[in-house]
């Protein structure tokens, strides 16, 4: 997939830009779960990937058009995935969701 790798290069690009490159490894992380999980859900839809400054944080958002919240699953031991957010909120500070007409924004705040 093309999209993870393109919003990883993003991520790592502008966190160094804003002078946070002690963030950049679990971001891209972060990005690449959540951009993957947005392609998975939401096949052949556009998703969005911003990321700002948020006073001493970093607030990295996924956008896509679904309106269904995210899940975290409970895989056991032998499952290949279902672990993606699992990963962003133990890399976060923290991380939630909002749901809007026409989609959501999954965000996570990074510092």
């Amino acid at each position: 997939m093309l999209a993870p790798k393109l919003a990883r290069q993003f991520v790592a690009r502008e966190l160094e830009r804003l002078g946070y490159s002690e963030l950049v490894e679990d971001a891209r992380l972060v990005v690449s779960e959540l951009v993957t999980n947005s392609i998975t859900n939401v096949s052949g839809m556009p998703v969005w990937v911003d990321l700002r400054r948020a006073g001493r944080y970093v607030v990295l958002e996924v956008w896509d058009c679904s309106t269904v919240p995210p899940a975290a699953q409970d895989p056991d031991c032998l499952d290949e995935g279902g672990r993606g957010l699992q990963v962003v909120r133990e890399l976060g500070v923290r991380w939630g969701y909002d749901i809007f007409c026409g989609g959501k924004v999954v965000w996570i705040l990074l510092g």
